[in-house]
């Protein structure tokens, strides 16, 4: 939560800056409006501090445009961008790898939780066919999943290989369970 005000706290800088800037020429006699240009162009906009520290980061590349947050120590700690897959917030440790992320996609939108190597542990996922709710471990293989879609709802848990191991099912009002051996048979079911 503190790092998310933070952010806060330097996203209303910067723009308490372009305000007090534009206030402060008006109040000089500077005629903003004569010296304007019609538009102004460029391919990155970049914010510094009073040490000339690079602080706020706005550009684009071949990945997409993005407005960057930086922290005192010059590393990305917050971000909107836009690429080919939509658009994104994304939050990162003091390591630089990336701790959280939203995105909009396609067919829905996302809200992803990364471990400490940046890998996805945790996954939000709503499309218009369901909700889901996924478990990853290290290695990044899905072991748990919970899911809504139309009047039913399900959960999976898998093992180290990624084999359905136990599942539960409710399509209205009917419920099962089962669970499953190595090679996928069935070993106890409920109905």
């Amino acid at each position: 939560m503190k790092r998310i005000r933070q952010a806060g706290v330097a996203t209303l800088i910067v723009l308490g800056s372009c305000v007090g800037g534009l206030f402060g020429t008006l109040l000089l006699g500077y005629n903003a409006v004569d010296a304007a240009p019609a538009a102004l162009e460029a391919q990155q906009f970049r914010l510094v501090d009073d040490e000339g520290n690079l602080r706020g980061l706005f550009g684009y590349s071949d990945r997409g445009t993005a407005l960057s947050i930086l922290d005192p120590d010059g590393k990305v700690r917050a971000q909107l961008a836009l690429s080919d897959l939509g658009p994104g917030i994304h939050l990162y440790d003091d390591s630089e790898k990336i701790r959280g992320s939203f995105r909009v996609l396609t067919q829905g939108a996302g809200l992803f939780l990364c471990d400490e190597t940046g890998e996805p542990r945790g996954e939000f996922q709503w499309t218009e066919t369901g909700t889901a709710l996924l478990f990853f471990d290290k290695e990044r293989r899905k072991r748990g999943e919970f899911s809504l879609a139309g009047d039913g709802l399900g959960m999976i848990f898998r093992d180290k290989s990624e084999r359905i191991r136990g599942k539960f099912q409710m399509i209205g009002d009917d419920a099962s369970l089962r669970f499953y051996d190595e090679e996928g048979e069935v070993i106890l079911a409920s109905p």
